[in-house]
């Protein structure tokens, strides 16, 4: 059993190897190969099977994760099947920092529209890459804006993708700018967003002296419908129906 990596990977990354059991290939049933490393940098204790009849005669590719790092760390990978220990053919890996971040740009979740107080519908997301176009891992992306809040918080860290997104809310009613900004990174990401006031009850009125006929006014469109409950401390006065349901949209 041998196998055979990338000679270097970026943290965070995954990375290929080959793995090569015999010239008879995997058997009926198919061989489990326990994968091991020294460090880590790359996660150890991973388990590649093989299915039965393949590795004859091309070896079987698998890949392994890794973690970032802040220096480069040398990586000895080990497979173990049947009793048998090998380390990779080649020599050790190397896993290396990813390149710091060189740009953060908008992904989604701009030009959006919600009431304050109510989170808008999509998050906002960013995508953060280096000066090669390839996403940055871990790099964390702090998210501000005036009337504007961020209920699980204003920081985000990437993922795998280079993608970092957060929640957020206008507090305040117009127009609203939210920037995403990155350590490094001169040029922060923008979204343009909308918040709209909140829908009050804001008069009922009697169509008429000796009319029952009672109207209801909202502050603006309702953005869902809305259940009034009438009452009042005249008992001259009776409200049939006593509620009313103002449908979305309408005022």
């Amino acid at each position: 059993c041998t196998i055979t990596p990338c000679p270097t990977v970026v943290g965070g990354q995954t990375t290929s190897f080959t793995l090569a059991l015999s010239a008879s290939g995997a058997p009926v049933g198919g061989a489990t190969v326990q994968i091991t490393s020294d460090n880590p940098a790359v996660i150890p204790s991973q388990t590649v099977l093989v299915a039965a009849g393949q590795n004859n005669p091309v070896p079987y590719p698998f890949t392994v994760n890794t973690v970032a790092v802040a220096k480069n760390t040398v990586v000895n990978v080990s497979a173990s099947y049947n009793g048998s220990i090998r380390k990779v053919s080649g020599g050790p890996i190397t896993v290396t920092p990813a390149p710091p971040p060189a740009s953060v740009a908008t992904v989604s979740g701009s030009a959006q529209s919600s009431m304050v107080g109510t989170a808008f519908t999509s998050p906002l997301v960013v995508v953060v890459k280096d000066a090669n176009s390839n996403p940055v891992l871990g790099a964390t992306v702090t998210f501000a804006g005036t009337g504007v809040s961020f209920p699980s918080g204003a920081t985000a860290v990437t993922n795998s993708s280079g993608q970092a997104q957060v929640t957020a809310q206008p507090t305040t009613a117009g127009a609203l700018t939210v920037t995403a900004s990155v350590t490094g990174v001169s040029t922060p990401a923008s979204f343009s967003e909308t918040g709209t006031a909140a829908v009050t009850l804001l008069s009922v009125t009697l169509d008429g002296i000796y009319n029952t006929d009672t109207t209801v006014h909202l502050s603006g469109p309702a953005t869902s419908p809305v259940v009034i409950q009438l009452s009042s401390s005249d008992s001259s006065v009776l409200y049939t129906p006593a509620t009313v349901t103002i449908p979305a949209g309408q005022t």
